[in-house]
């Protein structure tokens, strides 16, 4: 799997640096993969409902950074989903600081 440093949207450097620091970014195909899924669908909803972390990339591209996936477990690690919907963010960025 190749793993990537998506330009975040907003041309932010210090995010892309961030990213880039703890092990980049991969497309929703490649999250499909990882985690064993049958489709891009479910990676959608995630994003929709803050239960995955996500940085926009371009109009209606997504990219995953890397470090919120448990590959041997198959699943996004425990903690993401609770702390996404316990706390409030005002920018798409933040989640990323935060973590």
């Amino acid at each position: 799997m190749t793993k990537q440093v998506l330009t975040p949207a907003t041309g932010e450097p210090e995010l892309q640096s961030l990213l880039a620091a703890h092990g980049g970014c991969i497309e929703a195909s490649q999250v499909v993969s990882l985690l064993g899924l049958k489709d891009a669908s479910i990676i959608d909803q995630w994003r929709e409902r803050r239960q995955i972390v996500a940085v926009r990339t371009q109009v209606d591209h997504w990219a995953f950074p890397l470090w919120q996936f448990a590959p041997k477990h198959k699943r996004v690690m425990l903690g993401i989903r609770d702390c996404l919907a316990e706390l409030p963010f005002a920018h798409e960025g933040e989640p990323i600081v935060f973590f």
